[in-house]
């Protein structure tokens, strides 16, 4: 399955604008930082359960105080990962299709 999946300058551009699309979607006013669009977290989180379908699977706290978060569909058909800051402000990470939940296997003895 993932070998029939390419990415081509269409699909880059397709993604580029979903990204953009999603930025306009969120009822604020929105800035455009270095880091590209930012907006409020429970606005971004409210979009992305309204539109997509989608909720918070995974989190990690970033050296500079940011949250990385992980939003996927409940089939895993898209994903979008966003950081926010101290401040509530969220920026846009990264989006796709096909998210899978990897099954790890512990190195070592059992506990």
């Amino acid at each position: 399955m993932f070998n029939q999946i390419s990415v081509s300058r269409t699909a880059r551009v397709i993604g580029a604008s979903a990204i953009v699309a999603i930025g306009v979607a969120v009822p604020v006013s929105l800035a455009t930082a270095q880091d590209g669009i930012v907006a409020d977290r429970t606005d971004v989180v409210k979009t992305l359960s309204e539109k997509h379908g989608e909720s918070a699977k995974a989190l990690g706290l970033a050296s500079n105080g940011g949250v990385f978060e992980l939003f996927t569909s409940p089939d895993g058909a898209t994903w979008t990962i966003i950081m926010t800051m101290p401040n509530g402000k969220s920026s846009l990470v990264g989006e796709g299709k096909v998210w899978v939940k990897a099954r790890l296997k512990p190195n070592g003895q059992p506990i």
